[in-house]
């Protein structure tokens, strides 16, 4: 790299003093009816919520989704949340996924509608 190198970033990821940011489209659906639940619960980043959010959701699915070439390939999510310690809230993002992923996996686990138990 030479000294008259910058970073570039892609065109759809906007900068600013915090870095990279998110586009706008990442929080429609049920991302962002899961970040609107949980952001005024806590001061943990936004992004550290979607990895949570995206961790928890595959979990769920689990291998029960799968692509054809030629053969079933299913995917693996791998997320890492990197922060300061204490002050980034990575925990905090994390046990909001945890929940969901217990809840919704005790959701699917049941054969009954949940207005019924």
């Amino acid at each position: 790299m030479t000294k008259d190198a910058t970073p570039v970033n892609p065109p759809s990821v906007s900068s600013d003093a915090n870095g990279p940011q998110l586009p706008q489209c990442v929080w429609s659906g049920l991302a962002g009816e899961y970040l609107d639940i949980v952001k005024e619960c806590t001061e943990a980043p936004d992004e550290f919520h979607l990895a949570g959010f995206l961790t928890a959701v595959g979990c769920l699915m689990g291998r029960r989704a799968w692509f054809r070439n030629p053969h079933p390939t299913y995917s693996n999510f791998y997320s890492l949340l990197v922060g300061d310690t204490a002050l980034a809230r990575k925990s905090t993002a994390y046990a909001f996924a945890v929940n969901l992923l217990r809840d919704g996996g005790e959701l699917l686990g049941r054969s009954e509608p949940p207005e019924q138990r």
